[in-house]
């Protein structure tokens, strides 16, 4: 099966825009966290 790499990249792309979202989270609450 033939994949198109701009597909691909596009995939990766979005991985990556959610890894970011999620990293921002944990961000978030590690702050929140450290507040105690």
């Amino acid at each position: 099966m033939k994949y198109s790499i701009e597909l691909l990249k596009a995939d990766i792309r979005d991985e990556l825009e959610k890894l970011s979202k999620l990293e921002k989270e944990f961000q978030a609450v590690y702050e929140m966290l450290g507040q105690d």
